[in-house]
């Protein structure tokens, strides 16, 4: 096969990937600042109605970020299928390019909230005490599932050269059998340029590494220390940072 029957073929791929603009109702904005927006959406298809999360840019989005987003939707269609990702579904080629991914039942942040909240055992305030109250009674057995699960996605995207800056429980969504997906990644050739832009002002401090606080450095490695906050998250039952 040659070069011009791949191309031919990738941009079947691509127009077959193709989401009309107006199939897409979006529902509500998830967790996230900066010129990235994450929604849940609705994806109105002949087969059925499709849950999804909808990543757009501002409307304040400059042409570079547009050709960014372009690219990384190609970055992400090369990427073989994992259980630990969630799934490009389509794009629309809009204003401002729109990636498509199939969607699971909410975040990390928002089940650790409403797994330990008191009020599930005692009527009165959410407090920190209370929360390890709930948790010693039995909750807390699957902690350790939902951390192995993001570890092993963030295995799988420095395995093809995709980080994913500021990880936190907000940014890892939940299917209805209680798995774990990571939704926000970018390639390694993009990521530096990518967060400059996208990120603006709103970095998450909280969860980045010494090195970007320094020196602005994306990396594998920070995703390493931004998961270990993660942790913190996940084995404090959502109590914060």
């Amino acid at each position: 096969m040659d070069l011009q029957e791949l191309e031919v073929n990738k941009n079947k791929t691509n127009k077959n990937l193709e989401v009309p603009e107006k199939n897409v109702k979006l529902v509500s904005l998830l967790p996230g600042k900066g010129m990235l927006r994450y929604h849940k959406a609705l994806v109105m298809r002949a087969a059925g109605n499709l849950e999804a999360v909808v990543r757009t840019l501002s409307g304040d989005s400059t042409l570079r970020m547009n050709e960014l987003q372009s690219s990384e939707v190609q970055h992400i269609l090369k990427l073989p299928c994992d259980n630990s990702i969630m799934k490009l579904f389509g794009w629309c080629a809009t204003g401002t390019n729109t990636a498509l991914v199939k969607m699971c039942g909410g975040t990390l942040s928002d089940h650790l909230t409403e797994e330990f909240s008191p009020h599930k055992v005692h009527q009165y305030g959410n407090t920190k005490q209370k929360r390890f109250q709930v948790a010693e009674k039995g909750n807390a057995d699957h902690l350790p599932k939902y951390a192995l699960q993001v570890a092993r996605g963030l295995k799988f995207l420095t395995t093809h050269r995709f980080v994913s800056p500021g990880l936190r429980s907000k940014k890892v969504l939940l299917t209805a059998s209680g798995k774990c997906k990571l939704y926000d990644f970018v390639s390694v050739e993009n990521a530096k340029e990518w967060t400059e832009l996208i990120w603006n002002e709103n970095v998450p401090f909280q969860w980045m590494p010494p090195e970007f606080l320094l020196l602005e450095t994306i990396s594998a490695a920070g995703d390493v220390w931004s998961f270990g906050v993660l942790l913190w998250e996940i084995f404090s039952y959502g109590i914060g940072i």
